[in-house]
């Protein structure tokens, strides 16, 4: 009994932090002293095994970030986050104003002109929001693109193809949390 305990609190004492983290800060790589990029993000622990919860305040949407996208972009202007992984996998959070009075057909229209890719595209299309992912040399394509409110927000990914079955299985868990909140105090 007592040799249990003993290697109980030994291996608890040995753990790395970040196995028990509620938060993370990542540094922003595009921060410069005395430039108006933000120095670091702060990340929550998402209720979701692996991954990070992102909270954008501008725009009020929000997603999930697998906690494998640490190399992190902030732009100065608070419109979203651009991150990239080790595989050279690039993902994106991004909202806007869509001033343009473009309705959801409009944005699959440019997105899929924008795509060409080497194969069909697939979409699904749902009433404010709608998924198109593809293929282009060697490389896997996702947008996850919400139209609510007067405000637009997309999720975007860009993959290694060679590593397609990894992302496969993040899409999902990251399309489910990804979404937009109502606008409080408006009149």
């Amino acid at each position: 009994m007592r040799k249990s305990l003993l290697a109980a609190i030994l291996a608890f004492a040995i753990l790395p932090a970040s196995v028990f983290a509620r938060s993370v800060t990542l540094p922003n790589t595009l921060y410069e002293k005395g430039k108006p990029f933000p120095k670091s993000i702060t990340l929550e622990t998402a209720k979701v095994n692996g991954f990070y919860e992102y909270k954008n305040a501008r725009f009020h949407f929000h997603g999930l970030i697998p906690a494998s996208f640490g190399n992190v972009k902030l732009p100065m202007n608070g419109d979203g986050i651009l991150l990239s992984d080790e595989d050279g996998a690039e993902l994106s959070l991004s909202g806007a104003y869509h001033s343009m009075k473009w309705e959801l057909a409009d944005y699959i229209g440019k997105d899929i002109e924008n795509a060409a890719p080497d194969q069909s595209a697939h979409m699904t299309w749902q009433d404010d929001r709608y998924t198109l992912s593809w293929t282009k040399a060697g490389r896997g394509y996702y947008i996850r693109r919400i139209l609510r409110e007067g405000r637009t927000a997309s999720l975007y990914l860009v993959f290694p193809e060679i590593k397609r079955d990894v992302y496969e299985k993040l899409i999902p868990v990251m399309e489910k949390d990804f979404g937009i909140e109502e606008e409080t105090g408006k009149k």
